[in-house]
């Protein structure tokens, strides 16, 4: 099983691409939305979704090597 979907993968590639990811952010989500031609709303939730299974998969990765 993927660990994120080629969705999820294609949106975090392109926010990451743009600078949404860095302080201060280079890009709105509002912008990115248009981009993408999504609602902010479900941007947002593509994010989140994606991140999380990044992140768990990252931090049980971690456990594992302990």
């Amino acid at each position: 099983r993927e660990l994120i979907t080629r969705r999820q993968e294609e949106i975090i590639m392109m926010v990451f691409e743009r600078g949404f990811f860095e302080t201060p952010r280079r890009t709105k989500l509002k912008d990115l939305a248009k981009l993408t031609g999504v609602s902010q709303a479900t941007l947002s939730e593509i994010l989140r979704k994606g991140q999380k299974r990044i992140v768990v998969d990252y931090l049980r990765a971690r456990r594992k090597a302990i």
